[in-house]
C-alpha cells in the first residue's frame, strides 16, 4: 500500500516537470527562430544595393558626372557596408575640391556633398591660395587674372595675404589697387600697383611705409603717376622715385 501511494503522489510532479521542459524547449525554439529571422534580415539588408548617387554643392569647376563615376569605381559592399572613407578620399584629391562629406540616405542612396576650392589669390606660376590660406595647384591651367598675384618662399602665403589685405585697404583710399606682391628669401617685399608703379618695400613696418608713400603720392606724384616707374621705400625716413624715360 505504501508503494502504490508514493507512485500516485509523484505522477503530477512528473507531468509538471515535463510541461516545464516543453515550455523551455518551445522558448529555445522561438529564440532560435527569432535569431534566424534576424540573421536572414541582416543578410538581406547587407545585400541592399546603392541605386542612387546624389551630388550636391555649388559646383563651377568640378564635373558632377566625374564625381559619380569615381564614386561608382570606389564602391565596395552594399548600402550598409560601403566604406564611406574609401569613397571620400579619392574625391578630395581632385585639384578643385576642398571638402567632401559622404552620407547614407535610406534606403538606397549615397549623398555626396562637395565644397569647391575658393581661390582668393594666384600663387606663383601655377598655384592658387584658397580661403583657408592653403596653396593648391590645379592640373588644368586656369589663369584667373583678376586675382592678385602672390609669390614667395614655401609656407609664406598666409603672411603675404595679411600684408596684401592691409596694404590694399590703405591704397584703396587713393583709388589704387595692389596687383602683385612678392617676398624674397630674406623677407623683403615688392609690390606692383594698378597704375604700373613698383613699390620696393624691403622689410619692416609695411603700414608705415605705405603711409609714407601715400603722403608723397597725394602731395606730389598723383599728377605724374604715369611717369613713376618705381618708388623705393627701404629708407628709414624718406623714399626714392625712379622715373620712366622718354
Amino acid at each position: 500500500m505504501a508503494t502504490g501511494a508514493t507512485s500516485k503522489a509523484n505522477k503530477p510532479g512528473v507531468l509538471a516537470g515535463a510541461a516545464r521542459t516543453g515550455r523551455a524547449l518551445l522558448g529555445v525554439l522561438a529564440g532560435v527562430a527569432v535569431i534566424a529571422a534576424l540573421l536572414l534580415a541582416a543578410r538581406e539588408l547587407s545585400q541592399l544595393p546603392i541605386e542612387r548617387i546624389v551630388v550636391s554643392g555649388d559646383l563651377q569647376r568640378v564635373s558632377r558626372s566625374q564625381l559619380r563615376s569615381m564614386v561608382t569605381e570606389s564602391l565596395q559592399g552594399g548600402f550598409l557596408w560601403a566604406d564611406l572613407q574609401n569613397v571620400r578620399a579619392p574625391l578630395e584629391q581632385l585639384p578643385w575640391v576642398f571638402r567632401v562629406v559622404v552620407k547614407r540616405r535610406w534606403p538606397n542612396s549615397l549623398e555626396i556633398e562637395v565644397t569647391e576650392q575658393l581661390p582668393i589669390a594666384r600663387w606663383g606660376q601655377d598655384g592658387f591660395v584658397n580661403h583657408e590660406g592653403e596653396v593648391f595647384r590645379p592640373q588644368v591651367t586656369e589663369t584667373l587674372d583678376e586675382l592678385p598675384l602672390l609669390s614667395g618662399p614655401a609656407a609664406s602665403q598666409l603672411l603675404l595675404m595679411q600684408h596684401y589685405m592691409r596694404m590694399q585697404e590703405q591704397l584703396a583710399r587713393v583709388e589704387l589697387q595692389l596687383l602683385e606682391l612678392s617676398m624674397n628669401d630674406r623677407g623683403g617685399l615688392r609690390a606692383r600697383l594698378s597704375n604700373g608703379t613698383e613699390l620696393v618695400l624691403g622689410r619692416g613696418d609695411m603700414e608705415e611705409k605705405i603711409q609714407r608713400f601715400l603722403g608723397v603720392y597725394h602731395a606730389d606724384l598723383v599728377s605724374r603717376a604715369t611717369r613713376v616707374r618705381s618708388v623705393d621705400l627701404r629708407y628709414e625716413y624718406g623714399l626714392a622715385v625712379a622715373w620712366t624715360t622718354g
